[in-house]
């Protein structure tokens, strides 16, 4: 995993794909993370379809439309064995029945450090 500022970096030879927006405890600022995948020239066609999916599945998180997403999340976890759709399939059922506020910002807030 690698944050924001390194993202900017590399982006421009490197495949990357966000994982998540968080807040960790104790700290006002969200950060943004992001997954290192390869470099642009290695990068396979299935890895860049993962990506297409899981990023329609993020969108949808954000935008609380959690059934939506858990489909598409599930299908990467299905096709891909992808860890990080797995989790979100979590919060997606969580959120399904705890609603979050109106003005959530789809950033998720660690409790510990």
């Amino acid at each position: 995993m690698i944050r924001e500022n390194t993202q900017k970096l590399i982006k421009d030879d490197f495949i990357i794909r966000e994982l998540d927006s968080i807040k960790v405890k104790g700290k006002e600022n969200t950060t943004n993370i992001y997954e290192l995948i390869s470099t642009k020239e290695d990068v396979e066609p299935e890895i860049i379809s993962l990506i297409d999916k899981y990023s329609k599945a993020l969108a949808l998180y954000r935008n609380q439309k959690f059934a939506e997403a858990i489909i598409i999340f599930n299908e990467c976890s299905d096709e891909y064995s992808d860890k990080a759709s797995e989790v979100f399939i979590e919060r997606c059922e969580y959120f399904t029945v705890n609603k979050p506020s109106e003005n959530w910002d789809g950033v998720f807030v660690l409790k510990n450090k």
